[in-house]
């Protein structure tokens, strides 16, 4: 009885903790973000060098009110330009010293919906103010490039990383993508080549020494199919996208062009992350050149060994030249994230650009590339691939079921007696041996804890409390009975 009162005690809160996503360590993936004052204020406590660069938080109203708080928690919200004058000597006078530098850190909305405020504040526009912006619990470094009509922003995910600021939704979730955790065991680095395995191992084949995924090759027109045993880990292909083909450089012979579309479909359906390094010369890895050296994939190595997609991006990146990162809709809560120099940061390709790349292919043994495209999962979809315990049972499914198990257990009391009439406990005598009807028990228990409690547990688990508050209450009855008068 005591059991039993203890798991209907407990039932409303196992169910609760149950139906919650789970949250792995590493950047927060689904804590609420960082997009009210408040939050930014509790940002702010953690940035770095707090004695040499003060920080406030910001946020502007649609009527151009600024309103500003500081570590300590002090607000000051002004309405002219003159009480503009006063908000570093009132909340912030550490700024005012000449050897600091403050951290304007700024909320979502102040970025995406009151830019025109933001461009007339003067305290943006000092160099010695480092402007930031809070996005998920984290504050990125906030660039602005152009003037007035033409500014543009941009917020520093990594140093060599940035992201545009133009329609929030798909900000946020490149955002995201950028610092949702890798897991490196579910990488692979696919080499497609004329003639290789038809299909994929499903867990990848490591090196005995760095403990890193090896090269698998795999024929280019079993692509498609061989991408289905890798479900929900990381392909990593090296190719040239050009429209709706892939073109790759096989050991040897010509290019080989392939169809993306179809290639696309099978990740999409096997919840596999799809990640493309561009180059113009898409040598595969793991090859031979024509001097007999490995193909490898410049800084690749260097990547792999990261622990976010950001730091992946930012280590294939060149160090002259900062990857512009944009997002687009893939369908079917899939997501397109592009990684591309900058404009301003790198010089057109010209055909004698793309012969000197194809020469140091071919002499150093190393592609060069020159960007990167992924087919993602999307966030949602991610959190529900994130919640399941059985990967290919929906979390809704299996939570649901762990509630139903909870609820018939604390109805045992009277499923029990209901399970006997539809199956009679087995008897001894029945059986030739007693492992014979310990076997019988057993099949018999695990039947009614597996599937007739959960299924019963919806008028057994109620019948079960009603029944225990009537012996509560028949209980308390019977004391005051019997009790002096």
């Amino acid at each position: 009885m005591g059991f039993r009162r203890f798991l209907i005690a407990l039932l409303p809160a196992l169910a609760f903790s149950l139906t919650q996503p789970a949250v792995a360590d590493g950047p927060p993936d689904i804590k609420a973000r960082a997009g009210t004052l408040q939050d930014v204020g509790a940002l702010i406590k953690a940035l770095p060098d707090a004695q040499s660069r003060p920080a406030i938080a910001a946020e502007v109203s649609a009527e151009g009110h600024w309103t500003f708080l500081n570590t300590a928690g002090e607000r000051f919200t002004t309405a002219s330009p003159d009480e503009l004058k006063r908000v570093l000597p009132t909340i912030a006078p550490d700024a005012a010293k000449p050897v600091n530098r403050l951290a304007l850190v700024l909320t979502e909305d102040t970025v995406f919906k009151q830019r025109q405020h933001l461009q007339a504040l003067p305290l943006a526009s000092d160099r010695r103010t480092d402007l930031m912006i809070a996005v998920d619990q984290e504050a990125y470094p906030l660039l602005r490039r152009g003037e007035r009509a033409a500014e543009r922003y941009y917020a520093a995910i990594r140093p060599n990383l940035l992201v545009e600021m133009t329609e929030r939704r798909l900000f946020d979730e490149a955002v995201w993508q950028l610092a949702h955790p890798l897991k490196r065991a579910s990488i692979r680095i696919l080499a497609l080549e004329p003639g290789g395995p038809a299909s994929l191992p499903s867990s990848p084949r490591l090196d005995p020494q760095t403990k890193r995924a090896l090269t698998d090759n795999v024929d280019p027109k079993s692509l498609a199919t061989a991408l289905r045993s890798l479900s929900g880990q990381t392909a990593i292909l090296t190719a040239r996208r050009d429209g709706e083909t892939l073109a790759i450089r096989p050991s040897s012979g010509p290019e080989i062009t392939l169809p993306y579309a179809p290639i696309a479909a099978a990740a999409e359906s096997a919840d596999v992350n799809l990640v493309l390094l561009q180059s113009a010369t898409p040598r595969q890895p793991g090859t031979r050149s024509w001097m007999w050296q490995r193909v490898s994939v410049g800084r690749l190595d260097d990547a792999l060994g990261r622990d976010h997609l950001a730091d992946f991006l930012n280590a294939i990146a060149t160090p002259q030249s900062r990857l512009l990162v944009s997002a687009t809709d893939g369908g079917s809560g899939r997501i397109q994230i592009r990684a591309l120099p900058l404009k301003d940061d790198s010089s057109p390709r010209t055909g004698i650009g793309e012969a000197l790349s194809d020469l140091v292919s071919n002499v150093a043994g190393q592609v060069v590339v020159s960007g990167v495209e992924a087919n993602l999962r999307g966030r949602d979809r991610q959190h529900e691939l994130d919640r399941r315990l059985i990967p290919w049972v929906p979390s809704f499914v299996q939570y649901g079921y762990l509630v139903l198990l909870l609820l018939g257990l604390a109805g045992h009391a009277v499923a029990r007696d209901w399970w006997a009439k539809i199956w009679p406990p087995e008897l001894r005598e029945g059986y030739g041996n007693a492992f014979g009807h310990a076997l019988a028990k057993g099949i018999r228990a695990t039947v009614y804890i597996a599937l007739f409690a959960p299924l019963a547990a919806v008028a057994s688990g109620p019948m079960a409390l009603l029944r225990l508050f009537a012996a509560r209450r028949l209980g308390q009855a019977s004391v005051r009975s019997i009790a002096p008068r």
